[in-house]
């Protein structure tokens, strides 16, 4: 369930979309969405499997050993949409160069598959290794590679090349010179300098490790669960590619979705509301018309009205940022404490469960990466990152 990002425990069995019986025990999975036929066939592999896993499970039990599980999960998601390509070859490269650094700086690197003819030197071999570390690491250069990781060329993305998504995105945003330019039947693979291993074709996001742990996406899926939990189509679409900048960016962030303007009435430093003209800080008065007009209900997959970027920045500022289907209400908002909130270690944690408290739907990002979503059915919370 930690390998999929829209999957959750629940109790209920007769509402669960999938039981996993292991032994005498049975865990019974559930989601916002019907199973693809990709998920389907991604849970068989998993039930299938679940004995073997236990069979070899070390006497102590580590991080490794799950890593080793959510590997070949996503080893089985890749190769379900290329058989052609060596997966087990590039992720085990991709893993080592997470242990290499040159010039004291850890490496990076991009690589696109193609199944173009290529030469038969192996940019996997440990002789080039030197030569290669250095090279596609900016984000509009990459080696070009076959299924094999044999060597096909050395290329840079020119400006021309880098569309700005004419559809919703499901990419992090400074991979979208790599979403431009994939083909069909094209992959990238990208180690990025914060340890991040991700894996796109054109469609979007395929797989990522983060913190020593494999996860898979059905992106479309995922983005519509986003939708079902937050009441709102739109706000799942576009939310989804906020949230996975933020994520990738490593900045922490709390985004609460506040259709029926309950949270507002919840927040402390009432400065902090843009419509509050009268008590409003000087600051906020003079960004409101830049930001209060940001639309993250918009319909048009093409609409500026968003200004994603813009949206990034504010949830970047400490405190939440507080938004319905047509505007930016607050930013840098401190939420009141609700009595059932319970203890939490972290302010963002504590305001993240108040404002579901309070009826509205919260998004948190956390300072690691990890992505929230609050909701009400089984555990009642889904991380998707």
């Amino acid at each position: 369930m930690d390998s999929v990002p829209q999957w959750f425990e629940t109790t209920e069995s007769q509402n669960a979309k999938k039981t996993l019986n292991i032994g005498s025990e049975s865990w019974f999975i559930d989601s916002h969405r019907r199973l693809t036929p990709d998920l389907i066939s991604l849970f068989s592999f998993c039930a299938t499997s679940v004995d073997r896993w236990l069979e070899s499970v070390p006497p102590i039990y580590s991080s490794t050993y799950r890593k080793q599980i959510t590997q070949e999960i996503a080893i089985f998601w890749l190769t379900n949409r290329s058989a052609d390509v060596n997966w087990y070859k590039l992720i085990s490269y991709a893993e080592e160069m997470l242990f290499r650094t040159y010039e004291n700086i850890a490496v990076t690197a991009n690589l696109v598959i193609s199944q173009s003819p290529s030469n038969d030197l192996d940019i996997t071999d440990y002789a080039i290794q030197k030569l290669i570390d250095p090279i596609a690491t900016s984000m509009q250069t990459f080696i070009r590679i076959d299924g094999e990781a044999r060597l096909i060329g050395y290329e840079q993305i020119t400006w021309s090349e880098i569309n700005d998504s004419t559809g919703y995105k499901f990419n992090p945003e400074f991979l979208q010179p790599f979403s431009s330019i994939l083909g069909q039947g094209e992959f990238s693979l990208h180690i990025t300098l914060k340890g991040d291993v991700i894996i796109l074709n054109s469609s979007g996001l395929l797989v990522s490790c983060r913190k020593g742990r494999w996860h898979i996406y059905d992106s479309q899926t995922l983005k519509n669960c986003i939708g079902d939990i937050s009441g709102s189509y739109y706000i799942g679409c576009n939310i989804f590619e906020v949230l996975l900048d933020l994520s990738y960016k490593r900045h922490g962030a709390l985004l609460i979705y506040d259709p029926s303007h309950s949270v507002i009435e919840h927040v402390i430093n009432r400065d902090s509301l843009i419509a509050n003209a009268a008590e409003a800080d000087p600051f906020r008065a003079a960004l409101a018309p830049s930001v209060e007009d940001i639309s993250m209900g918009d319909a048009s997959s093409t609409s500026a009205s968003r200004k994603k970027r813009i949206m990034l920045e504010l949830a970047s500022l400490d405190g939440a940022v507080i938004f319905d289907d047509s505007n930016i209400l607050a930013f840098g908002a401190m939420i009141e404490t609700h009595p059932n909130a319970g203890n939490h270690t972290g302010a963002r944690t504590t305001a993240f469960e108040s404002s579901f408290l309070f009826d509205g739907k919260p998004f948190k990002v956390s300072s690691d990466g990890d992505i929230s979503l609050r909701f009400q059915a089984g555990s009642g919370k889904l991380n998707f990152l």
